[in-house]
């Protein structure tokens, strides 16, 4: 399938053939805070982890 694309989740999903503008509208630009978002479920995560073990997380 390649690159992990709007076009390709279009296609993977059967709609190559549909009008593509309400999906790519959906994706445009910064319509979320999405550090605000992970940054909610980074901090449940670590609450819920066990204090003597290690844990690794990436931030990109």
């Amino acid at each position: 399938m390649g690159r992990s694309t709007i076009t390709g989740w279009l296609t993977a999903s059967g709609d190559q053939f549909k009008d593509w503008s309400a999906a790519y509208r959906l994706f445009k630009g910064d319509r979320m805070d999405i550090a605000g978002i992970f940054g909610v479920i980074r901090r449940k995560v670590v609450t819920l982890a066990d204090p003597v073990q290690r844990y690794v997380f990436a931030h990109m």
